[in-house]
């Protein structure tokens, strides 16, 4: 079995023999055809002595040359390291055009997220502003609000009078509200437009107003109709109605209120609002008198030439036909309601106060809010520090050392300009000289082998040199291979 594949292996290495000494053939077969001129071995021998001859008569000049053209082959060198040089620059200079364009565009988007946002740190710090000045406002106002609301609640745990309404005087509450809401031109009762000017004057003027206490002012009779009958539908409780446009006043009689002694004008004790009512008060109240004592009251009205009607502060009053009435319980009773009045003002202003105290709750509960508008502040405030960091780091370092490097980039490559001007043109004049002193060589080569080349047909040697002997020298390496190839596969199948 062995010896099988041995005489195997055997045939195809012949095989294999066969087919390069035929490629050997058909080369020299190709190469016979192609080839034009071949030396015999005198004429190669011929060739080397004429070669030696002709490197003889040029020896000098070919020193020169080889001189010559190392300079060039050196410049040639610089040249290309200077042009290498250059390339590089130019891609280095491109390259920082596109970073500069880069930072460029980088910057610009800083610069508008540093504007919007400087925007955003204005609006909001106008708004904590306003906010914080809201808060503080509300602070004040509500520490002033609660002082005046504890005094009227003082005040109203100190007020002697009956805090609770009747019924009675509820219903003609809501009755002449009713009739303020449907007849325009209804002021109200004239005990709840006035009041005393000080509390030792409520007895005195509760008597000389009389049962006008609780007369309706309107401004016209056609009111006041139209008032009574709505009274009559909803089956109230009748009233007086004082219409301001058709009642008769007697001027006030200005002499009275240079009397001396305690004498003063009933009208000028009372304090009345709004101004249009006076005539109402003139009405009711007429050239009363009030004095301290009832004394005092009793000679203003009796003891002078002239009598006039007066009252004295606990409620006596001396008529001008000598009529005097007093009755100190029952007036001081009426008087009460001067304080039920005011308990009712008081009652109204801590209503008031109740209401505004909730108003100011809910600006001072606005504290998180101000505090979270700080935060946002702060936060805005710390990311902008940055992004201007960053910017003025960008125009003022980065930026500045691209513009450096360009610069040095555009000064190199100027530099490099004449450079290079001159190495073209040294390596063009020496091109020249290299090409003169072969034109020599040239001459002395072909006097040379002017014969030889006669004899082969060639115009000059280097026809022969530049074809031929370079096609010879390809012709012996390649025929080297074959052998080597052709000795190998014979080696191998003796063995």
């Amino acid at each position: 079995m062995a010896h099988e594949n041995h005489q195997i292996v055997v045939a195809d290495l012949e095989k294999e023999l066969s087919e390069v000494q035929a490629m050997i053939e058909a080369y020299e077969e190709d190469n016979q055809e192609s080839q034009e001129i071949e030396l015999e071995d005198g004429q190669v021998q011929e060739y080397n002595n004429l070669k030696e001859k002709a490197s003889q008569q040029t020896t000098s000049l070919r020193q020169n040359l080889t001189k010559i053209k190392r300079q060039q082959q050196s410049d040639e060198e610089a040249l290309e390291q200077t042009k290498q040089k250059r390339t590089d620059l130019e891609s280095r200079q491109v390259q920082l055009n596109e970073q500069k364009t880069q930072l460029e565009e980088r910057i610009a988007k800083l610069d508008q997220y540093i504007n919007q946002n400087s925007q955003t740190v204005n609006k909001l710090k106008l708004d904590k502003d306003k906010l914080a000045a809201e808060i503080r406002i509300a602070n004040q106002r509500h520490s002033e609000i609660q002082s005046n609301l504890e005094g009227v609640q003082a005040e109203l745990r100190d007020a002697k009078v009956d805090k609770h309404e009747s019924a009675r005087n509820q219903r003609r509450a809501e009755t002449l509200e009713s009739m303020k809401r449907l007849f325009p031109g209804v002021h109200g009762r004239l005990i709840d437009l006035c009041e005393p000017v000080h509390r030792r004057y409520q007895i005195a003027i509760t008597k000389v107003l009389g049962k006008n206490m609780d007369a309706i002012v309107v401004d016209s009779e056609q009111c006041g109709r139209e008032c009574i009958q709505y009274m009559k539908e909803q089956r109230s409780e009748p009233s007086t109605f004082i219409p301001l446009d058709t009642i008769q006043v007697k001027p006030t009689n200005e002499k009275l209120r240079n009397l001396g002694g305690t004498a003063k004008l009933v009208i000028d004790v009372i304090r009345y609002d709004p101004p249009q009512i006076k005539k109402a008060l003139q009405y009711a109240c007429g050239n009363s008198l009030v004095c301290d004592t009832m004394e005092e009251a009793r000679k203003l009205c009796f003891s002078g030439s002239e009598r006039h009607k007066a009252v004295a502060l606990d409620g006596t009053l001396f008529s001008k036909s000598g009529i005097i009435s007093g009755g100190a319980s029952d007036i001081k009773r009426k008087a009460k309601r001067w304080d039920e009045k005011a308990v009712d003002g008081l009652k109204r202003s801590r209503d008031r106060y109740l209401e505004e105290l909730k108003e100011l709750n809910i600006t001072r509960r606005k504290e998180p809010e101000l505090n979270n508008l700080t935060s946002q502040i702060n936060g805005l405030e710390t990311r902008l520090k940055y992004s201007k960091r960053d910017r003025d780091s960008s125009i003022d370092q980065t930026m500045a050392e691209y513009n450096k490097e360009a610069s040095t980039i555009e000064n190199e490559l100027e530099d490099l300009r004449p450079v290079l001007d001159s190495l073209e043109k040294q390596i063009e004049t020496r091109s020249y000289k290299i090409d003169e002193i072969q034109d020599k060589l040239n001459v002395v080569e072909d006097k040379v082998f002017k014969d030889f080349c006669k004899n082969l047909g060639l115009d000059n040697i280097r026809q022969y040199e530049e074809k031929q002997l370079s096609k010879q020298q390809e012709k012996a390496k390649k025929r080297l291979e074959f052998c080597k190839s052709s000795v190998q596969t014979t080696v191998t199948t003796r063995f």
